[in-house]
């Protein structure tokens, strides 16, 4: 945090960005004021998970994203054993000749092959709020990143309704576009 508050200081946002510590299943933020929410490496550590998905729910307004990064157990034939083997022997084995605490290795291993399989997260995501999940798998499914969207309220004002969201959601045909006042997917990507 401390390297990011010298960042923010001299970056050109630095007005717009305000770190906080906080704990992710109670943040001390009002309901619907951020457009986006991410987290990478981390949801796997939080415990109920379901409280700080429902959390995120909560801050984003209509529309908002959260993004999750994160490890995943692999299950390909070939390639999952071989990654867990190396995640459980050899990492271990490698972080002790270079750092002085490899039980932290244990420990990522340990979270990363309890962890749910991406489509079981998406479901979390799902009964935390979300209508629309995506999840994207990366390096042969190590990390996934899960793109979850806040629904529309109908009866929203239509103020709301004209935001710049609109816009920013246009360039991404990929996920859902509202039309009054409701999201409509251009793919079946979310379901």
């Amino acid at each position: 945090l401390d390297f990011g508050m010298e960042r923010k200081a001299k970056g050109p946002l630095k007005e717009r960005i305000s770190p906080l510590v906080a704990d992710a299943r109670c943040l001390p933020l009002p309901d619907a004021s951020f457009d986006a929410v991410t987290m990478a490496f981390g949801i796997r550590n939080v415990r109920p998970r379901a409280d700080a998905l429902k959390e995120m729910h909560r801050v984003l307004v209509p529309g908002g994203r959260a993004c999750v990064l994160e490890f995943a157990p692999v299950e390909t034939p070939l390639f999952g054993p071989f990654y867990h083997w190396y995640l459980r022997v050899i990492m271990p084995r490698l972080a002790g000749l270079i750092c002085s605490y490899p039980e932290a290795y244990a420990y990522l291993a340990d979270t990363v092959e309890n962890f749910p399989r991406p489509a079981d997260f998406s479901e979390e995501l799902r009964e935390a709020g979300f209508p629309f999940v995506r999840c994207t798998s990366l390096t042969f499914g190590v990390v996934n990143l899960h793109v979850a969207v806040k629904g529309i309220d109908p009866l929203a004002d239509r103020v709301s309704l004209r935001s710049p969201r609109k816009q920013l959601m246009k360039k991404a045909p990929r996920f859902p576009v509202r039309k009054r006042g409701a999201f409509f997917s251009g793919t079946d990507q979310f379901f």
